[in-house]
């Protein structure tokens, strides 16, 4: 392996390892969302609800 196969195999990893949490923080993000539906209407609450549709969003917010 040369020095330029390194670094896009180190770079793959970190990509993966991102896409990877931002997906576990879009379901965590879910669950949240279940188990506050019966609690009063917040700004996190219509975040959270935007995050399902948005991924990004929601897989931010899900580790918050």
């Amino acid at each position: 392996m040369n020095e330029k196969q390194i670094v896009k195999f180190a770079a793959g990893g970190v990509l993966l390892t991102i896409i990877t949490a931002l997906l576990i923080g879009w379901v965590m993000n879910i669950i949240e969302i279940v188990d506050t539906v019966d609690a009063e209407l917040t700004g996190m609450f219509i975040l959270r609800c935007i995050g399902v549709f948005f991924a990004p969003l929601g897989g931010i917010l899900g580790w918050f």
